[in-house]
């Protein structure tokens, strides 16, 4: 029982203890949270947000979340105070009330059946408490009430009459819309920009939210347009799908001209049909064709038929159809083809060794020209592309390439580039050069190498005087100039003395190096081209002299003859004499016989005839020119031998002249016989044919001697008269011996 009573006893003093000590531990945290709830600072850990709202929604929360919250919370709508905390169901605004647990801090303003008036700007406020500052949340949370515009139009609908060329506006208009509704233009289904957008409120709006919205999309119409169908597509947040409204537009334009050729390449004498197909609204049309922008007389269809020839190449047939609204045209001009011409020259260019060169060109002709690369100097073909590629550049890669373009029927053009590898310069001048004393001395360094030289640079006298190119010293200047694909800097130096011959070092710098010549400057002596030059001229002059005097010698010798045979009045009597004695005018019979026996005689002693069956004679000079001249191609000088008797055709003497017309083969010598044509018919063959080849032989010599028949006649009357006149001249000259005359004749 004592037991029992003592356990009895503990645990009633254990539960005091621990009521007690429960006690103990609520006051603590109390006593914290006020110490804390007085050291804590308010404020927003939720601010309100920007929202929207479609008209007739159920309910709208704007959310506000204060931490340590002391001073009295406010709600405000466009900067008037809707209400506080304090009371939450915000009496003085149906429709308003604050909710949320206020033990962590909510302080929500929520809205019932939103209006349109419940559109605006809302604000949430905490007064400061006993310490802090006043809260304010920002920025301000902006309520929109979305209402759809009430409808959507666009003018003139739903077809619009336009013409081509002239502008014309299309405007669509979304009425009664919060916020203002956006419209957008489309042309058959594609986005058209460039329309103007603007808004203005509502009229008959007692709350100032609505807004009208007008697009108006400028355009001009073309041909394309007409049956187009442009679209005025209106949104707004709260519509599900945008509201629509179309138009047509009936586009009237001027007729579309084509011209369709029966050939393609015309040809000449070829038989053409050109069709003129025209596209116009309205369709009705009239035709006019015109050849080198001068109408054709009667073509008024739409059809025209022509025979081409080679006048019509390069002219120009041209159809021009007419409606209410205006022309068109087209024209079609005969194929032409024309030579080639580049369009993108190759150029020169240069690379370091190993790396990738390109060069390129480009030409144009009719029919496309045919590009190809060959090496300056070499047929073979590198390339028939428009580049041309090296990968990698070697030593045997350098030299000059040659771009050709060539249209079947023309000239081929050409255009040159040189490809160079990038080296240290290489200097290609004369390391001995000269000038003249007193003169203005010019000493060139030049170089072909690439890339080309950033500076170039003399210097001479050890180096103490240095002037670069393009400036100058006193007598000394330096200027460089591109030449033959390189660079030639030339040193000046003015009134040139003998202190100035003397070493001058060129030093040219580049991307690759630095390379130096040294150039010495002497007087210049007589170069050997001079003394080749003087060689020539002085040759030129005796050759010229000896060829004059050549000539003069000619022309004395001439006179000389001329002198011995015509001008000398004594030798002109004895040549009288000879020609009278030849030509057997004044002897008889039996003196002609005793005389010309005689001269045979005497005259196997002189040379050998040049014609075997031939007496040799001393005929005079214009005798033999008179018988020479009278000969045709058949006859021969008429044989001096015995004499023959030929019936009618015989010669009085075996020494008389007998014109050759008269003289038929058969009166002459074997000699003669002997070249007459193998075919020359004998007389018992075929007589006829005989008679026919004399008369063509007559009238051949007659030809040939009709020209002369006058001037010999003329010719002997003038010696006839002569050998009267001096008939005793020739008695005195018949004394003399026959060796004289022989010589004599001879002479002449």
């Amino acid at each position: 029982m004592q037991s029992m009573h003592t356990n009895g006893l503990l645990s009633k003093n254990h539960y005091s203890l621990m009521k007690t000590l429960t006690m103990s531990i609520f006051l603590l945290l109390i006593f914290s949270t006020f110490v804390l709830r007085a050291s804590a600072v308010q404020q927003f850990s939720l601010e309100p947000q920007s929202t929207q709202a479609v008209i007739g929604l159920e309910k709208v929360i704007l959310k506000c979340v204060v931490t340590n919250k002391i001073g009295e919370l406010f709600w405000l709508k466009d900067s008037h105070i809707l209400g506080s905390d304090k009371d939450p169901q915000l009496s003085g605004v149906p429709r308003y009330s604050i909710v949320g647990d206020a033990n962590n801090g909510e302080y929500n303003l929520q809205i019932q059946d939103v209006v349109l008036e419940d559109d605006g700007q809302y604000e949430c406020q905490v007064l400061a408490g006993t310490e802090g500052e006043t809260l304010r949340s920002a920025p301000l949370a902006k309520l929109t009430v979305i209402r759809p515009p009430i409808s959507v139009s666009i003018e003139n609908s739903p077809t619009l009459s336009a013409v081509e060329g002239i502008p014309i506006e299309l405007v669509c208009r979304g009425l009664k819309g919060n916020p203002a509704a956006e419209i957008k233009w489309y042309r058959d289904g594609a986005v058209v920009e460039g329309a103007v957008y603007s808004t203005e409120p509502s009229q008959n709006d007692p709350t100032g939210k609505l807004h009208d919205a007008k697009s108006v999309l400028s355009i001009t119409p073309t041909l394309t347009d007409d049956a187009a169908v442009y679209t005025c597509q209106v949104t707004n947040a709260a519509l599900n799908e945008p509201y629509k409204a179309i138009i047509d537009l009936d586009v009237q334009y001027k007729p579309v001209v084509v011209i369709e050729s029966s050939h393609q390449t015309v040809k000449e004498n070829n038989e053409v049909i050109f069709n003129c197909v025209a596209d116009a609204n309205p369709d009705t049309m009239t035709y006019a064709w015109y050849r080198s922008d001068v109408i054709i007389e009667g073509a008024s269809e739409a059809q025209l038929q022509k025979r081409i020839t080679k006048n019509d190449n390069g002219v120009t047939f041209k159809c021009v159809a007419t409606n209410a609204v205006g022309s068109g045209e087209d024209s079609i001009q005969l194929n032409v083809h024309f030579a080639p011409f580049f369009t993108t020259y190759p150029e020169d260019i240069s690379v370091d060794f190993g790396e990738q060169a390109i060069i390129e060109c480009a030409a144009d002709g009719n029919p496309k020209p045919a590009i190809k690369w060959t090496r300056l100097g070499s047929r073979v073909t590198i390339s028939t592309m428009n580049r041309l590629q090296f990968d990698t550049v070697k030593d045997s890669d350098v030299g000059m390439y040659v771009c050709t373009a060539t249209v079947t029927g023309f000239e081929a053009e050409v255009h040159y580039a040189r490809l160079d590898i990038n080296s240290i310069p290489v200097i290609e001048s004369k390391e001995e050069q000269c000038t003249e004393l007193g003169s203005t001395a010019q000493i060139n360094c030049f170089t072909d190498t690439k890339p080309d030289p950033m500076m170039i640079e003399w210097n001479w006298d050890d180096g103490d005087m240095r002037l670069e190119t393009g400036t100058s010293i006193d007598r000394f200047s330096a200027k460089k100039e591109g030449i033959k694909g390189g660079v030639r800097s030339i040193l000046f130096i003015e009134d040139t003395a003998e202190e100035d011959m003397k070493p001058y070092n060129c030093t040219i710098w580049n991307e690759k190096g630095v390379s130096w010549l040294m150039i010495t400057l002497k007087p210049c002596e007589m170069d050997m081209i001079i003394f080749i030059i003087i060689g020539v001229v002085s040759g030129s002059i005796l050759i010229l002299t000896l060829t004059v005097i050549g000539i003069m010698c000619c022309k004395f010798r001439y006179n000389r003859r001329k002198k011995l045979t015509l001008n000398e009045e004594e030798e002109e009597k004895q040549s009288v004499e000879i020609i009278r004695r030849l030509s057997d005018y004044d002897l008889s019979k039996e003196e002609k016989e005793s005389k010309y026996n005689k001269e045979y005689e005497e005259s196997k002693g002189s040379p050998e005839s040049t014609r075997s069956s031939h007496d040799r004679y001393a005929v005079p000079s214009k005798i033999m020119h008179k018988r020479r001249d009278s000969w045709d191609s058949y006859d021969r000088p008429p044989s001096r031998g015995m004499r023959y008797y030929n019936g009618p055709y015989s010669r009085r003497h075996f020494n008389d002249y007998v014109e050759p017309e008269y003289l038929p083969y058969r009166g002459r010598s074997c000699h003669d016989y002997a070249e007459r044509p193998r075919d020359f018919p004998r007389h018992r063959e075929n007589e006829k044919a005989r008679d026919d080849y004399y008369k063509d032989s007559l009238y051949r010599n007659n030809r040939y001697n009709r020209r002369k028949d006058e001037y010999r006649e003329r010719e002997w009357k003038k010696k006839k008269e002569d050998i009267i006149e001096t008939r005793e001249a020739v008695e005195t000259i018949s004394n003399h011996s026959n060796d004289s005359e022989h010589n004599l004749a001879t002479d002449v």
